[in-house]
């Protein structure tokens, strides 16, 4: 087996292992191959002293023969010269095996919130929804990337007095086409937000927020988010929230109508190791 830098010039080979997401997001990718063929993949991002493990996919053909190990050993080693304090991911509690995986490396691993699912198709037939969509749209909508430097800034600032971490709009993970912003229509200020990531099996929405009690401003942004969902056409995937606390719980329950359609995915689990100075 045999690890290399994945970049531009011998990304084909690894696109399969991706499931659409792009290297260029990311600041560091491994790849393995073995056989002439690539095997596994891992992204990472470097958030000032902390390192981030943002995906890592094994072909199922090659698990448990510690591949996952060696990219991880091998990142961690070239980083070395930047002095970092950690090393940090997210994955879902109910996976039993990243959570063997990364307690046995050494992660200490803790509950970060509660995760339900929906197949979109499903949730389409829902009156709530239906509301939603169809009502008169009042604020601007923008995507994550087309977000410029001063509005990321008033975002941040409204997180910050929102209790959230504003270093959330920086995880490259999140799809930047499914992360929607509204914008006050007369300010042009940001009022609302949805932040989502984007998967061979679902669309995950980690927040779906307002900054302001203007009701219109979280109905403008999940009807902009229906409505880029069904143009990239992937209503055929499950919605997975993950809820934080009792509003989200309320607000996702209010969307889907018939709380029997959701599904417990369990808990999202935080995993960190310090580095050693």
């Amino acid at each position: 087996m045999q690890l290399t830098r994945v970049e531009k010039e011998n990304y084909d080979g690894f696109a399969p292992l991706t499931f659409g997401k792009n290297i260029e997001d990311f600041d560091v990718v491994i790849g393995a191959i073995e056989d002439e063929t690539a095997v596994a993949i891992a992204m990472f991002n470097i958030v000032e002293e902390v390192l981030m493990l943002d995906y890592i996919y094994v072909d199922e053909d090659y698990r448990r023969r510690g591949i996952a190990s060696e990219m991880l050993n091998s990142f961690i080693e070239v980083m070395k010269p930047i002095h970092p304090t950690a090393i940090h991911t997210n994955f879902p509690e109910r996976n039993d095996d990243m959570r063997y995986f990364f307690e046995t490396f050494g992660f200490a691993t803790f509950r970060d919130g509660q995760a339900y699912s929906i197949q979109i198709e499903d949730l389409m037939k829902s009156d709530a929804l239906k509301a939603v969509t169809t009502r008169k749209k009042s604020n601007p909508v923008i995507t994550l990337g087309e977000l410029t430097e001063s509005k990321k800034k008033q975002i941040q600032n409204n997180m910050i007095k929102a209790q959230l971490d504003p270093e959330t709009l920086d995880n490259t993970g999140l799809s930047k086409e499914l992360s929607l912003i509204t914008l006050d229509d007369e300010t042009m200020v940001p009022g609302a937000i949805v932040l989502c990531r984007q998967n061979e099996e679902a669309i995950v929405i980690d927040y779906i927020g307002t900054f302001t009690r203007e009701l219109a401003q979280l109905t403008d942004i999940f009807r902009a988010l229906y409505e880029k969902v069904v143009k990239m056409n992937l209503t055929g995937l499950k919605l997975i929230f993950v809820v934080m606390d009792e509003k989200m719980q309320g607000f996702v329950e209010k969307l889907v109508g018939d709380k029997s359609l959701l599904q417990d995915e369990g808990k999202i689990m935080s995993a960190m190791m310090m580095m050693p100075e």
